[in-house]
């Protein structure tokens, strides 16, 4: 028996029930995009000082194709890609792919978590990201709490989301972060949850990374919560670097912030 808190910071707890969903592979693995480069196109007419993602260029559809067979070939539980580079176009080629995969001779990871965008909302914009089984249909969507603040003082203009999602699967409970929700869970209802893993589109720079780091060990230290990061790496770097994969491990207290670098787009890791 297991007892979940109802509400995490203010914020009610919403279960979605999957526990049909098993791994299906030992070891158990999670698997990771990074684009080689991304640039961002902001919307115009948003308020002083905001500013909202209305396009995104680097992310194409022979990567995202490519890393959805690799990552059902690498027997991984669950494939992320990175913060604010899944439009509503390459969504419908995740599903698209996931469904010929799964009719043809290859198969996809047990679920997609597809990335996020700035997403219209009612009468404003969220930071959504949604989650597909294995078959590309879409089981749920997920958004952020903590908008993004940047060095010139210019804030992701988005609704928070009152409410947090923990997927109920046979290996475990999940919820789903979003960059600044995990990197700042020490304030954030994420610092209540107490969950199995924490699957994390994100997208920054390497003290982005640092702080998801810290943020992940002290989730490990009280819960037990295993952490797994997706980031793209923004603004690009001068060095290889392109992104960051922060991978679900109980020993990250240990991890040097230089073993989260990546210079390849696909990553996978064994959940330790």
């Amino acid at each position: 028996m297991r007892a979940l808190r109802c509400d995490a910071g203010g914020h009610p707890v919403e279960l979605v029930d999957h526990r049909e969903i098993g791994s299906g592979s030992d070891p158990l693995a999670f698997s990771a995009t990074a684009f080689a480069t991304v640039d961002f196109k902001e919307r115009d007419n948003v308020r002083p000082g905001h500013f909202l993602v209305s396009a995104v260029r680097g992310p194409t559809e022979e990567i995202v194709r490519q890393h959805l067979g690799q990552s059902g070939e690498g027997k991984s539980f669950a494939h992320v890609f990175p913060e604010l580079t899944i439009d509503h176009s390459m969504r419908g080629i995740i599903a698209d792919e996931l469904l010929a995969l799964e009719a043809g001779a290859g198969r996809g990871p047990v679920i997609v978590v597809g990335g996020s965008f700035h997403d219209e909302v009612g009468t404003g914009f969220a930071n959504r990201g949604v989650v597909y089984s294995r078959v590309g249909k879409e089981l749920f969507d997920f958004q952020k709490v903590v908008a993004y603040f940047d060095k010139s003082k210019q804030c992701e203009d988005i609704v928070a989301s009152r409410s947090i999602k923990v997927m109920v699967t046979a290996i475990g409970l999940i919820a789903f972060p979003i960059c600044k929700d995990l990197c700042h869970s020490y304030d954030t209802p994420f610092s209540q949850l107490d969950v199995d893993f924490l699957l994390t589109p994100s997208c920054g720079d390497d003290v982005t990374m640092s702080e998801h780091k810290g943020a992940a060990a002290r989730l490990h230290d009280r819960f037990g919560c295993r952490s797994f990061v997706a980031q793209q790496s923004y603004p690009k770097r001068s060095d290889d670097v392109i992104g960051f994969v922060l991978p679900a491990t109980s020993t990250v207290r240990k991890l040097a912030d230089s073993a989260t670098f990546i210079q390849e787009p696909f990553s996978i890791c064994a959940v330790s």
